[in-house]
């Protein structure tokens, strides 16, 4: 009787070790994730042109425009750009400014989490397709009327 559990034993072993042989190379050659290239540009949306408007840079027209569709100020300026690449499936910081911190987590190959920090506090949280758009809007109130927003690029 235990010759026979014995060779029942090793013949499991056998075809187990036979088939993960099998499986090895199809695992080992798996390609890691191609990275996602983000581009945050830190925006400031105002309805009245500020006294030192000079100081200021204007974001490009591409994007003004862009923004002017669905938003409601007439002035919109560039305060930063940061760009991240997510080779793996930890979060990615960026500070945009003293009061601003970007965090962007891949969650799957097609899959974002952005977490907007203003002034150390969660602002905004938002999962973003890659598969629907190339880009993504966040933001929030500013004081005297304005607003400002962290607007997002996917490559």
């Amino acid at each position: 009787m235990t010759t026979s559990c014995n060779n029942r034993f090793l013949a499991f072993f056998l075809a187990f070790f036979a088939m993960a042989g099998l499986c090895s190379p199809a695992i080992a050659s798996s390609a890691p994730a191609a990275a996602i290239k983000v581009h945050a540009t830190l925006v400031w949306g105002s309805k009245n042109e500020p006294k030192d408007a000079s100081k200021l840079t204007p974001a490009d027209k591409v994007l003004q425009s862009k923004l002017r569709k669905t938003l409601k100020w007439e002035h919109y300026y560039r305060i930063n750009n940061r760009s991240l690449q997510l080779a793996n499936f930890k979060p990615q910081r960026a500070r945009m400014s003293k009061k601003c911190v970007l965090e962007v987590r891949r969650l799957s190959e097609t899959e974002v989490n952005v977490r907007l920090i203003g002034e150390g506090k969660v602002v905004v949280v938002r999962k973003h397709s890659l598969d629907k758009e190339d880009s993504m809007v966040l933001g929030g109130p500013g004081k005297n009327k304005d607003a400002w927003f962290v607007v997002l690029q996917f490559n």
